[in-house]
């Protein structure tokens, strides 16, 4: 799997003719050789790793001081105040940022109930270690730059797999809630589960010796609709 010292690499080498746009929309890499004053700003949900370096951001009164090896994940729009803290010209400043989707997080959640339905969400703005299960596709992402038909064929792919990392880490009733927060995905979400129960449910009383045709037809008939 690969390391930080990998995710270092990749961020130099695409970031040695200075700052440019990837090819995947929402990711974003960049180097910088001094620490900054702090500057305000407003985020939407995304998530941020720090390969080389340090930052601090600051949301109210709550203060997020993480280094390499860390990442900060933000799940609403929220004002926040950045500042480099660690960089120098030996040791830039290397960060690797992707914008979250909620259509990939509600899919996800829609595949595997289990991480639906857990409680919590907390704040959010939260922080954690990355570790190789989150570094590893994060990486290979970014080694398929070079290559825009990789990107075509194989990006959306390795987003959806940084995504379910972070729905499976620490944070992941936190990152949830980037899917389930807009409220015309929760309800297509609930749609879908409505629609699958009763499909099972119609499957069952088709092939149930014992029930009668007036059965079937309530369970198969117009009656029924999706909840609100």
């Amino acid at each position: 799997m690969a390391t930080l010292d990998d995710l270092c690499s990749e961020i130099t080498r695409l970031t040695a003719h200075g700052p440019g746009s990837l090819p995947v929309e929402g990711a974003k890499v960049f180097s910088a050789d001094r620490t900054t004053r702090p500057l305000g700003d407003i985020v939407r949900p995304a998530l941020a790793v720090v390969a080389q370096g340090a930052k601090r951001t600051v949301v109210g009164d709550r203060v997020f001081d993480y280094r390499a090896g860390q990442y900060l994940v933000v799940t609403v729009d929220v004002p926040v105040t950045t500042q480099i803290t660690r960089a120098s010209s030996a040791e830039p400043f290397l960060p690797f940022g992707l914008a979250l989707k909620p259509s990939v997080i509600v899919e996800l959640l829609l595949q595997v109930p289990s991480r639906r339905s857990r409680q919590g969400g907390g704040a959010g703005v939260v922080m954690s270690d990355a570790d190789e299960l989150l570094l590893d596709p994060i990486v290979r992402l970014l080694r398929l730059m070079d290559r825009p038909d990789d990107v075509r064929v194989l990006g959306a792919a390795v987003e959806r797999e940084i995504h379910w990392r972070l729905l499976t880490g620490p944070h992941g009733a936190t990152v949830r809630q980037v899917g389930l927060a807009n409220s015309g995905l929760a309800l297509v979400a609930r749609a879908v589960e409505w629609l699958q129960a009763a499909t099972t449910s119609r499957s069952v009383s088709a092939t149930s010796p014992t029930t009668s045709g007036s059965a079937l037809r309530r369970s198969t008939g117009t009656s029924g609709r999706p909840p609100p």
